[in-house]
């Protein structure tokens, strides 16, 4: 069906607010999408809602209830939907079918959902109700605020950030190992959101030792200009997974004691994954070593987190473990705060790796955004999509 370009222009215009309402739920609704729902009756927004949490009412319903809650009818109305409305009964019941029963006569949608206990289902409910379906309204849009959900969807495997703290000259401590503080206070709490948008941050065993981090989600850290739109407790607090694989820690260490469960991975006795509960909040993990060396096979790490709803992982990490996870692929993107500090030459690098013959071996990283923090700058590149 084709829409004329004043309609076009209707429906691009409602979408975008129904992204920007999709996006208020980032620090709390994984392992579930970002979703904004905004309903519109002769060209009145009449209702609006988004997805707060795994759990709780989806967009679709949510927008629904706050139509219902003015007063407006719904029969009629057009939905505005950031993602393909839900088929299937999970922890709440079919979002389609709540559009079908409240009289919605058009839903225009951003894009299909790659989850395949959805994908074109919902769309057929709707269709099969008589309800006008148009789909792609913003696709580009819609992708770029749930990448780690499609990722996770498409590929069965997490998407992983690499997040680094770094002097201008790519140095991440003294050689004495002093590291605090290189970057500002304001990268400090841009930190924090940051870890609220993963359900996971993977370390290792030399990084706890080294600073004794809690590596937790401290919410009152958060930079003033963030306004959280869902209550406090519904922000995302990851799970901490530690590769340990000569079993150095102690569990005494900060990082056990802090709130939020913790996966530690040891290295197998065989060719196997395996998990065993070692105490309430801490879990472990067996995995093999990668052709005989001693490195552990963090690739079935991220396998067996994507098995248990993970979409995403934040590596925090130091230059050896960074260096491991770019030689083998595993990072999708990353994030470097940069400091206006020079540490020299005698620093610790942020990265080590090998050495090229020729700069056309070397790939250039795309730059998806760059950010002012106080006095740093945050960098944010996309390795692998």
């Amino acid at each position: 069906m084709t829409i004329s370009n004043l309609q076009q222009e209707t429906d691009q215009s409602f979408m975008l607010q129904a992204l920007a309402l999709a996006e208020k739920g980032k620090y709390s609704t994984l392992p579930n999408p970002c979703v904004g729902c905004i309903l519109t009756k002769n060209g009145i927004i009449i209702g609006s809602g988004f997805h707060k949490k795994a759990g709780t009412g989806h967009a679709e319903v949510n927008a629904l209830a706050d139509a219902r809650n003015k007063g407006n009818d719904t029969s009629g109305s057009t939905a505005y939907v950031t993602l393909e409305p839900c088929s299937h009964f999970g922890l709440t019941p079919p979002c389609a079918v709540a559009l079908v029963k409240a009289g919605v006569k058009r839903v225009v949608c951003a894009m299909t959902d790659p989850n395949p206990l959805v994908s074109g289902k919902g769309f057929d409910i709707l269709r099969d109700a008589g309800i006008e379906v148009i789909v792609g309204i913003c696709e580009h849009q819609a992708r770029r605020i749930n990448v780690p959900f499609l990722y996770a969807m498409e590929h069965e495997i997490p998407y992983v950030t690499q997040k680094m703290g770094i002097s201008l000259d790519g140095r991440i401590a003294l050689k004495n190992g002093a590291s605090k503080w290189i970057t500002s206070a304001e990268s400090r709490a841009d930190v924090q959101t940051l870890r609220a948008q993963h359900q996971a941050i993977l370390t290792t065993a030399a990084t706890v030792i080294a600073d004794d981090p809690s590596m937790n989600v401290r919410t009152d850290e958060f930079p003033k200009t963030v306004k959280l739109s869902v209550p406090e407790e519904y922000v995302v607090r990851p799970l901490k997974v530690i590769v340990d694989k000569r079993k150095v820690l102690t569990l005494k260490e900060k990082i056990f004691s802090s709130s939020g469960d913790v996966l530690l991975v040891y290295p197998s006795d065989n060719r196997d994954v395996s998990e065993k509960k070692l105490t309430e909040k801490i879990n472990v993990l067996y995995v093999p070593a990668v052709n005989n060396s001693d490195d552990l096979d963090i690739e079935q790490v991220l396998k067996y987190l994507h098995s248990i709803k993970i979409r995403n992982v934040l590596i925090e990490s130091g230059p050896k473990f960074c260096k491991f996870m770019l030689s083998h692929n595993l990072i999708n993107s990353l994030i470097l705060y940069i400091a206006p500090k020079l540490l020299g030459d005698d620093a610790i690098s942020f990265c080590k790796l090998e050495g090229y013959e020729s700069m056309d071996e070397i790939n250039s990283l795309k730059l998806a955004k760059c950010t002012q923090i106080g006095n740093d700058i945050k960098l944010e590149y996309i390795i692998k999509e």
